[in-house]
């Protein structure tokens, strides 16, 4: 009975032990009565499955819209004052492009290192756009409805305006060469640092147009053409931390800066279109220590393996690129004495959303 009893324990107790150990690691006998450790392997984490070795390429779709300060061409609500008098005038505005949204694009190729986490990866971003503005005075002008150009240095520096028309394009370029890490603070939380070079290239080319009717009758139209290129290579550095929500889904938020060294070249040239004369012809070229600031904040989703990859991503954000200072060019303070002037150190920004995707090989 006491061996029957024995053998009914053991059986319940069996499955018992067993399911205690499933997670714990087994020994295996070795020479001298020594016991060696045997991993059982189990299902990895999702934490642990956001990194994989070997090459992956990136995709993303931008949606921007550009702004710069100091592109103002023409104003109102200003007029001359006589003896002891002025002129009414109804509430002023300034006049400048204003941009509109437009797409662009975000390439990236690159390697992670096996075993280690370290990816290095090449990136070039590229943004293009064009933006109109123009008027027509109310006619017939006086005092109450007068316009003035802001950007002309003689000409018609202090004549009414009967119309005006400006045009900017501008194209953006940046190719990153980055190496970085992503580190796991916990189960949920990762911080990636990352480092490298920049290379941008900023070409805007700005084009106005003035039309007064009090310039001498043979002399009517006067056209401005204003270049402002930039090209410069610089270290950058970025900060991206990851929270991750869901096994499939992760907010993220990422800033970044670069210093430049920089090169500036800017043109400008002043001509009277009736009567074929080139009044006024700038040109500078200099080098600068600038920077760039850039943030963003999205989510992306892990789709797990895809067929062959061993993972893809698909991903968006709210971005925001600021340079700083990028508006370089010259503008003349006083039609009389025509050398004063002063350069204009207008920021230029973009921001919008990106929506892109990322495959794992």
């Amino acid at each position: 009975m006491k061996t029957l009893f024995s053998l009914l324990t053991l059986t319940a107790a069996v499955p018992m032990l067993v399911h205690a150990d499933a997670g714990s690691e087994a020994r295996t006998p070795r020479r001298g009565n020594k016991y060696a450790k045997l991993s059982i392997p189990s299902q990895p984490k999702a934490a642990d499955a956001k990194v994989n070795d070997g090459p992956f390429v990136t995709g993303d779709f931008l949606y921007w819209i550009a702004s710069e300060e100091g592109l103002e061409y023409a104003v109102s609500g200003v007029t001359t004052v006589g003896a002891g008098t002025t002129s009414p005038v109804a509430q002023g505005r300034s006049r400048e492009p204003n941009f509109n949204w437009d797409p662009g694009f975000r390439l990236g190729i690159g390697y992670t290192i096996p075993n280690r986490n370290w990816d290095v990866g090449l990136y070039w971003t590229r943004f293009d756009t064009t933006t109109h503005d123009s008027f027509t005075a109310a006619t017939p002008i006086s005092s109450f409805n007068t316009k003035f150009p802001t950007l002309d240095p003689a000409g018609p520096a202090m004549a009414q305006l009967q119309s005006a028309a400006s045009k900017l394009k501008l194209q953006y370029n940046a190719l990153d060469l980055m190496i970085g890490r992503e580190w796991r603070v916990n189960e949920y939380f990762s911080l990636r640092p990352s480092a490298g070079l920049r290379g941008a290239w900023i070409n805007q080319h700005y084009r106005v147009t003035y039309a007064s009717p009090t310039l001498i009758p043979e002399d009517p139209i006067h056209r401005i053409k204003l270049d402002n290129d930039f090209s410069g290579l610089g270290i950058r550095t970025a900060f991206d931390a990851y929270w991750e929500c869901h096994r499939y889904f992760t907010l993220f938020a990422k800033a970044g800066m670069t210093l430049f060294h920089g090169w500036v070249d800017t043109e400008q040239t002043y001509k009277n279109v009736a009567a074929n004369n080139l009044y006024g012809n700038v040109h500078d070229d200099f080098q600068r220590v600038m920077s760039e600031f850039d943030t963003a904040l999205g989510f992306r989703i892990q789709l797990g393996p895809c067929g062959a990859l061993k993972r893809c991503e698909i991903s968006a954000a709210y971005e925001y690129v600021l340079y700083p200072k990028q508006n370089q060019l010259l503008r003349f303070l006083d039609d009389q004495d025509r050398g004063v002037s002063m350069r204009t150190l207008g920021d230029l920004s973009f921001q919008g959303i990106s929506v892109g995707a990322s495959l794992y090989f």
